[in-house]
């Protein structure tokens, strides 16, 4: 009986520890016109197969209905089971957001240069305006 209450205090204390929560490494904010989501989703498909990392979408009708209407979408890379790279409108479909975590697990120069390459990409192709970084590491 003894030896199940220590386990039992054991489980309870270890596991009531809080984690650290990771924080973004980097984010980014920038004017956009949701005429260009499926571009800057094809392009978030390329990242992802030349990087290696799994494409997580939510359905547009319900990024829509949070967004009043306007059409929206939200989409995350992620590497192993953490969600490194995500890129979305939702809320004001006007802005896009960008935001890019770093977990410990991906390499941060790998990482930073993903993110490099794909606010280069939506500025030359002025698929965005006003690019702003707002969070730095």
């Amino acid at each position: 009986m003894t030896k199940l209450l220590y386990l039992i205090l054991c489980l309870f204390l270890f596991g009531c520890v809080p984690k650290s929560e990771p924080k973004p490494h980097m984010m980014y904010r920038a004017d956009f016109e949701a005429l260009n989501i499926e571009r800057v989703e094809n392009h978030i498909d390329t990242l992802a197969g030349k990087n290696e990392l799994r494409i997580f979408r939510k359905e547009r009708e319900s990024m829509e209905f949070l967004s009043n209407g306007s059409p929206a979408f939200f989409t995350a890379l992620y590497y192993k089971e953490n969600p490194i790279f995500v890129v979305t409108n939702v809320g004001t479909s006007s802005t896009l957001s960008i935001s890019i975590t770093d977990y410990g697990d991906f390499p941060i120069a790998r990482l930073e240069n993903l993110a490099s390459s794909f606010n280069t990409y939506l500025v030359n192709e002025s698929l965005v305006k006003n690019l702003q970084q707002y969070i730095e590491k």
